[in-house]
């Protein structure tokens, strides 16, 4: 029974020792990979101070984006006609107002009939 315990521990070690080289490996690896990319970062920064970026497509239009709008409203608008000028009497004639002795609802209630303090009267007011 002492052998077998012997070589079941000579075993468990034998596994933990093969799992920590293949952990220790995997680590190693990422240092390197960690390392390169660390080289890459610095690259880009060296090479980018260097060289000035590209502009993007929107800003390397001549003309603003605002002015474009405007001469496209500008192509859209209709002309008036040559010789055209507003006259005051186009304008809309204001509604005539009800007197307010003459009903507006369908009750045939007229507003001077209708006393605005009754409907709204909150207090002990005496009348």
């Amino acid at each position: 029974m002492l052998q077998q315990d012997d070589l079941l521990t000579q075993k468990i070690e034998l596994l933990l020792e093969m799992n920590s080289k293949k952990l220790l490996a995997e680590i190693a690896k990422l240092h390197q990979e960690v390392a390169d990319v660390r080289e890459e970062v610095a690259a880009f920064k060296k090479q980018q101070r260097s060289e000035p970026a590209p502009q993007p497509p929107w800003q390397q239009q001549q003309t603003p984006p605002r002015q474009e709008y405007d001469d496209y409203q500008r192509s859209r608008a209709p002309e008036p006609p040559q010789g055209w000028q507003p006259r005051n009497d186009e304008r809309p004639e204001p509604q005539e107002q009800r007197p307010a002795n003459k009903p507006i609802d369908r009750n045939g209630v007229a507003p001077a009939d209708v006393n605005i303090e009754k409907m709204f009267y909150f207090g002990n007011k005496k009348r």
